[in-house]
């Protein structure tokens, strides 16, 4: 009996070992894209400050990672949306609110896919549900 649970341990270790390429190739597979942020933001409920981000999209979460320093700033739920004009440069789009800039969706270039914030904040859902236009929204464009 201890003899079959060690051979199936081995097996196992074996077939964790040589399905590791694969995940590296997914892992390279992910959307990614750069971009500068001229001011603070928040994204979903967190707070980031003005910068250079890189941005990696896997699956439904979207990794918001400081250029200067290396460091992950904020992970967030997204909803994938398609159908969507393929655009050759992505995007962020952020609605703004006096001086509060909120994002609320990002393309990235070469894909006909809408990466949507799962958590808006509350001033958004009030827009959203009363069917009011915004503030304002505003645009940028990804490196």
């Amino acid at each position: 009996m201890t003899r079959l649970i060690s051979n199936l341990k081995n097996a196992m270790m074996i077939a964790s070992f040589a399905l590791l390429p694969f995940a590296a190739v997914h892992a390279s597979a992910q959307n990614g894209t750069r971009v500068d942020v001229p001011f603070a933001f928040q994204a979903n409920h967190a707070y980031l400050p003005a910068g250079h981000y890189r941005l990696v999209e896997n699956g439904a979460v979207l990794t918001f990672i400081n250029e200067d320093t290396g460091k992950t700033q904020a992970m967030l739920l997204t909803r994938d949306e398609q159908g969507y004009k393929e655009l050759s440069r992505g995007r962020l789009e952020f609605y703004v609110s006096g001086n509060r800039h909120m994002l609320t969706d990002v393309q990235f270039a070469g894909s006909s896919k809408q990466i949507v914030l799962l958590r808006q904040p509350k001033a958004e859902r009030v827009v959203a549900e009363n069917a009011t236009p915004a503030d304002a929204t505003i645009q940028i464009a990804t490196r």
